[in-house]
């Protein structure tokens, strides 16, 4: 049992440091978004530079704390390990300073990013975890709710874009919401896939 878990928080840290390097390297160094709170962070990081290492353990801690009281016990210590590796491995990433190639395309950008994150949260959200409170909160409006993982992933997405127009350039938006609808198809994938 004990190896199932130590694999478990393997898979945890590795989903969660994918994310971290798409934000890092793709997300914040473009003028895309991504939703949910991730994109919250990089409305933080744009109206207040506060880097998204510092507002992913403010924010998410909400969402956690409501994550904690409805989902089960076991997400709650993935949660804690998936949120800490993120604001480590971004902070990481962001020291760095890595310029991919592909951030002078955006739409290369939008797939990719999206691809990463979608990949990344859900190899987390598969192992019952989070390394953001937009996980937490998709995972929590699943349960109560019943809708379908990637519509919860979208709406909030969809909500987190409009508001990043008080930053970012119209023209961007859709490539915004191409990422973001990329990243809630994949999640809802990966997270499912036997």
């Amino acid at each position: 049992m004990k190896k199932k878990q130590l694999l478990e928080t393997l898979f945890i840290i590795l989903g969660s440091i994918i994310v971290a390097f798409a934000v890092s390297t793709i997300h914040s160094k473009t003028e895309l978004t991504e939703g949910g709170l991730i994109g919250i962070e990089l409305l933080m990081l744009n109206w207040f530079n506060i880097s998204p290492s510092i507002t992913a353990i403010c924010i998410d801690g909400i969402f956690y704390i409501i994550g904690f009281l409805i989902l089960n016990k076991k997400f709650r210590l993935n949660a804690i390990i998936g949120t800490l590796t993120y604001s480590i491995a971004y902070y990481f990433f962001d020291y760095l300073n890595i310029l991919l190639p592909i951030t002078n395309n955006i739409l290369v950008s939008a797939i990719i990013g999206g691809i990463l994150v979608g990949v990344g949260s859900g190899i987390v959200v598969r192992h019952i975890g989070a390394c953001g409170g937009d996980d937490s909160l998709a995972l929590i409006l699943n349960k109560l709710i019943k809708l379908p993982l990637f519509f919860c992933y979208y709406v909030v997405d969809i909500i987190v874009i409009l508001l990043s127009l008080s930053y970012l350039n119209i023209k961007y938006v859709p490539y915004s919401l191409l990422t973001a609808f990329i990243s809630s198809l994949v999640i809802d994938f990966v997270s499912r896939k036997k």
